[in-house]
């Protein structure tokens, strides 16, 4: 918290203004950090976790875009190529939780 805290106030400082956006390095965050954001006085924070969202949540996630991504995947990316990812990713979890709550003999017998 006292990272957050201190490296908030010091860019406020450097930059004139202040600032109430935290992007997560790497995407890399959890539960705990997200609250650790909020009670740094983080107003919304970026994840790379591709999930849909409601724009007006605390967290929100983004598009991963790298040096090493070619010229068309990057304009892919800008244009909203990726957008289907989080709908494909929150079927493929459905799909998985309700495959293991079925029985050893009732997966068999759907395969």
């Amino acid at each position: 918290m006292l990272e957050l805290s201190e490296s908030r106030a010091r860019l406020r400082e450097i930059l004139g203004e202040d600032v109430n956006l935290f992007c997560f390095p790497y995407g890399a965050s959890s539960g705990e950090l997200l609250e650790l954001c909020r009670r740094a006085g983080y107003r919304r924070v970026f994840t790379c976790a591709p999930q849909l969202t409601d724009p007006r949540a605390f967290a929100l996630g983004r598009t991963r875009v790298d040096p090493t991504d070619w010229r068309l995947e990057f304009h892919l990316k800008l244009m909203g190529a990726y957008r289907w990812l989080p709908a494909a990713l929150a079927l493929k979890q459905q799909i998985f939780t309700r495959l293991r709550r079925r029985s050893p003999d009732q997966a068999d017998q759907a395969a």
